[in-house]
Parts: structure tokens; C-alpha cells; sequence
């Protein structure tokens, strides 16, 4: 199953999202939306039938809903914790059992949003601790060649691992 994070002006994720659905509808795609009603202007796509690359690439490629959006993030991993040593936990057991997102980068940025709780910065940190002393990588914090991205939504977090300059990723370092 695909998922993709979708930002959008505070308050407009219920029109957006219904445009979405309607747009894939007309594909013959059968979507389904989560919206967040304590996070203005953040929801997700998931989509059973496309894997999350995929979905993001069809999302950033419609031309008139893509200019409704800020972010557009696939999630490659997903998972539920309870603390920040959670999250710090299963993105480091990730990147152990994938390293070839990481493979062919110069450089990489580690980049954390939650909402629902605190602690990006020690995210961060952490991560980028692991990343620099594992992968033999340099921090980029204006022209990263690969970004770890985390996305969290109070116990759930979505990852992202990969190329920065992607077409099908929507994102400002």
C-alpha cells in the first residue's frame, strides 16, 4: 500500500483532499484520505493499489491540483511509538537494513515534523549521529544530495529515505 504526506493551507486539506479523490476517482483509482482535524492543513493519501513512489509521482504530476500543495512525501516505512527513543530506535533499524537509500550520496540532512509531541531536534541528531559515523556521509544543510525525512502524527511516524532532488518529492530543507 502507498502513502503519501500532503501539506496544504490550514484549513483547505478538506478541499484539497476532495479534489485529490476526485482526480483518481476519474483514474479509476480508489483512494482513501486521513485527515488530521487537529492539524490544520496535513493529511494522507493511501492507495492499495500503488506503492508510495508511485502515488507521489501521480500526485506532483496534476498540474492543477499540484499548486494546491506544499509538501507531497512519500512514506517508504512506517510505524507507532511512544517516545522519541522509539522513533530514534526504528529509523536506525531501518537505515541498518537498507543502506542502499543511502548508498550513492555525498551528502544527506536529517529532517523530523511531529505533531503531537515535541523533540525534532534530538530526532535529529541522533539520527544524523548515526548516519555520519556509519555511512561515511557529510551533513548538507543547503543542497543535501539524499534527505532522511520523519514524519510523526502523534504514535505514528512516516520515513522517507532517498534522493532530495526527486521530481515526485515536494520539499524544502
Amino acid at each position: 500500500m502507498g502513502k503519501v504526506i500532503l501539506t496544504t493551507e490550514a484549513f483547505k486539506e478538506w478541499k484539497v483532499a476532495s479534489e485529490f479523490k476526485n482526480f483518481f476517482l476519474t483514474r479509476g483509482l480508489d483512494i482513501n484520505i486521513i485527515i488530521f482535524n487537529k492539524y490544520p492543513g496535513f493529511f494522507i493519501i493511501e492507495c492499495s493499489e500503488k506503492d508510495s513512489i508511485t502515488l507521489a509521482k501521480l500526485i506532483t504530476n496534476t498540474a492543477i491540483l499540484i499548486r494546491l500543495v506544499k509538501k507531497v512525501i512519500p512514506i517508504i516505512y512506517e510505524f507507532n511509538v511512544s517516545s522519541l527513543n522509539d522513533v530514534i530506535k526504528n529509523v536506525i533499524d531501518f537505515l541498518k537494513r537498507n543502506f542502499e537509500f543511502l548508498k550513492n550520496c555525498l551528502t544527506y540532512l536529517v529532517r523530523c515534523e511531529f505533531r503531537g509531541f515535541r523533540g525534532e531536534y534530538t530526532i535529529e541528531k541522533e539520527i544524523g549521529k548515526f548516519v555520519k559515523e556509519n555511512c561515511n556521509i557529510k551533513v548538507s544543510t543547503s543542497n543535501p544530495e539524499c534527505v532522511i525525512i520523519i514524519q510523526c502524527v502523534e504514535n505514528w511516524c512516516g520515513l522517507y529515505v532517498g534522493k532530495y532532488r526527486e521530481s515526485y518529492l515536494r520539499y524544502r530543507v
